[in-house]
């Protein structure tokens, strides 16, 4: 390890990378099964596996899915939908075969589909004629990805056989069967948009013989986009519908469409994966939904039909993915300023909210006084009304800040369409525990603060993301929160881009660390999957046939000459979405030209690092990067890190 000097030091944390690692799952698709709530959760522990876990008022937390099962879908690439509970029954989605497996109350789970070339995921049950409905892939010779609406039978001889039922547009999502079984709705949407962009609901009557007849287009389209239609028990479909600036809450029936909670906010989450939802239907006509203003989750509970809507106190910072859990409860993953995210529960009867916490996977005992809070500021950019950013302040209960403003980590999230996550994470803490600020923008484009901040990005990815990350930067500079000697900027997926930019366009930025990011836009319109083989269009403002120009000057890898500031590039094998040759290829330049670049590859890793040991070298890394070049004083070991044209140049060249 290179002896540290004296620009600073890296505090004595409590947060170990190992700990961090261990305590980053994934938890998702919380539904109600056999009177408990079920979920998926992503274990970094077991190689990433998704393991099915359920936890009850009367009972903890337990597994119900051993190895070497994993509930997992790769349909679209980004997966979700993995997990059907309905009642007493079970369905999941196994990720090494792609089929739809059952779950029983004992014994080990019993296949039900073996398709081969399909994949599966977004269940739903068709009570009425014994068989699921689901969202299939159909991946044939020659690269060639079919998406249509299946039906699988339960019984008999139909029992695991596909059968079509809707296809003809590009994609589909959140097929549903009324609860009398005459209905079959969904949403599809087709290139080059991507499905908050325009995706159309539509329902269709279900003949005698199960299949639908003539499809009609219910609401959404390219004017605003349909999102999650689920049904009522008395006929009514509900669906959440982006109109103008915000998304509200409508029901269909008979013909009719009618709005039914309009908060002037986000109840539309950007469809990456299947299992995203923004609201649960109750017994009794009422539903609960989580709306998103300014970045903020708000818990409403909506009378359908009374039109009334009262706003529930919330006590967690954050709150999704909700489900029904009888009567007036609901089951959810909320997410609290000092605690690890959580499955709860929520009884909204009575004009009050009732919290249980059902289970704290991956939970950690801190230290009083260890945890920095998350505080969302709006950041000076010059114009309009500023930069939405979370901003964490060191935070070490043995240690002070005081005198020199602290080296602060800027980070871009992935999307670009994410947004800055609140609640405790520790992949923030990490650093903020070390005597590191860290500032999460919420650059335009990102999810939250309406549509126009949204779309706000369109034609201009690469150049706007970019400088609202380099203002929000320089802003906090301007308050005394980060030291401008000390600025480093980190970014996964297309955040890995955006910080890459912002190298391009701006020296302010020390280093950059790129988790899996893009480099090469001509490269990723060649090589991606099929769910986003148009969003390069809208984002930069181009069209088939017209992008060299655009796409020259907006790539890291055609604009390294731009770039000066050392770069850390980490970077899965298997990824379908950002392949390794995007890393490989920025790497390699940078090398060339005697800028300062380190490159870690990891196998069986695709697009978001799954594996414990992938993850802890990931923090580690960083760590040991950022450390060697701020020339951070730092106790703790850190890995030798081979950073070309740095360890083998001198002070003079490196600019020290």
């Amino acid at each position: 390890m290179r002896e540290a000097r004296t620009q600073g030091e890296v505090w004595p944390s409590p947060i170990s990378a190992a700990q961090a690692a261990e305590a980053s799952l994934r938890h998702s698709e919380i539904a109600a099964a056999r009177g408990r709530a079920i979920w998926v959760e992503a274990r970094p522990s077991e190689q990433g596996r998704g393991v099915i876990a359920a936890a009850g008022a009367t009972g903890g937390p337990a597994d119900l899915l051993a190895p070497p099962f994993s509930a997992r879908t790769r349909v679209h690439e980004y997966g979700g939908g993995a997990l059907l509970g309905d009642g007493a029954a079970i369905f999941f989605v196994n990720h090494a075969d792609q089929d739809i497996w059952e779950l029983p109350p004992a014994g080990e789970p019993v296949r039900l589909t073996v398709a081969g070339d399909t994949r599966f995921a977004d269940m739903a049950r068709d009570t009425l004629r014994e068989r699921l409905v689901a969202v299939a892939e159909r991946h044939g010779e020659n690269g060639q990805v079919e998406n249509f609406i299946a039906a699988i039978g339960l019984e008999g001889q139909a029992r695991g056989k596909p059968q079509e039922l809707v296809r003809g547009a590009d994609f589909y999502a959140r097929p549903r069967v009324s609860p009398d079984g005459r209905w079959l709705s969904w949403l599809e949407w087709s290139l080059p948009d991507m499905p908050w962009e325009g995706a159309v609901l539509k329902c269709a009557r279900l003949g005698a013989d199960g299949r639908p007849e003539d499809g009609i287009a219910i609401a959404g389209g390219a004017e605003g986009a349909a999102f999650q239609p689920d049904w009522a028990g008395d006929g009514r479909l509900f669906f959440v519908l982006e109109q103008g600036e915000w998304s509200g809450l409508y029901s269909w029936r008979d013909g009719e469409v009618t709005p039914l909670f309009l908060p002037q906010a986000e109840l539309m989450r950007p469809l990456w994966a299947f299992s995203l939802r923004s609201y649960a239907v109750l017994d009794g006509g009422n539903v609960a939904a989580v709306a998103v203003r300014g970045g903020e989750h708000e818990l409403w509970l909506v009378d359908t039909r009374s039109g009334e809507a009262a706003q529930m106190e919330l006590p967690h910072r954050c709150i999704d993915d909700l489900a029904a859990a009888g009567g007036q409860r609901i089951y959810a993953i909320i997410a609290d300023d000092e605690a690890v995210p959580a499955i709860c529960e929520a009884d909204l009867s009575g004009g009050a909210a009732r919290w249980k916490v059902l289970a704290r996977p991956g939970d950690m005992d801190l230290p009083a006084g260890a945890i920095s809070r998350g505080l969302t500021r709006r950041l000076a950019s010059g114009a309009g009304p500023g930069i939405p950013a979370v901003h964490y302040p060191p935070r070490n209960p043995l240690h002070s800040a005081a005198g020199r403003p602290a080296p602060m980590v800027v980070m871009a999230h992935g999307g670009p369409t994410g947004a800055a996550a609140r609640g405790l994470q520790l992949k923030t803490q990490f650093w903020t525990s070390r005597g590191f600020a860290v500032l999460d923008v919420d650059y335009r484009g990102s999810t939250g603060y309406g549509r126009s901040h949204r779309m706000a990005l369109q034609g201009g990815w690469g150049e706007i993301d970019a400088e609202d990350v380099i203002a929000a930067a320089r802003a906090a500079v301007a308050e005394g929160l980060a030291d401008p000697d000390r600025l480093v900027v980190t970014g996964r997926s297309a955040g890995g881009f955006t910080a890459l930019c912002a190298l391009m366009r701006s020296d302010i930025f020390r280093a950059a660390s790129v988790h899996f990011g893009v480099a090469d836009l001509a490269t990723l319109l060649e090589t991606t999957h099929k769910f986003e083989a148009g969003y390069l269009y809208g984002l930069t403002g181009t069209r088939p046939g017209a992008t060299a120009d655009v796409f020259s000057a907006r790539s890291p890898l055609a604009q390294s000459a731009r770039i000066s500031s050392p770069v850390l590039l980490l970077q899965g094998l298997e990824d379908p979405a950002v392949p390794p040759s995007q890393a490989r290829d920025i790497a390699a330049s940078l090398k060339r030209r005697g800028v300062p670049v380190a490159h870690l590859e990891f196998p069986g890793e695709g697009h978001g690092f799954r594996q414990a040991e992938t993850i802890r070298t990931a923090f580690q890394a960083d760590l040991a990067f950022f450390v060697r070049v701020l020339d951070l004083a730092c106790a703790e070991p850190l890995p030798d890190l081979t950073i070309f044209n740095w360890d083998d140049a001198g002070e003079e060249e490196r600019g020290i």
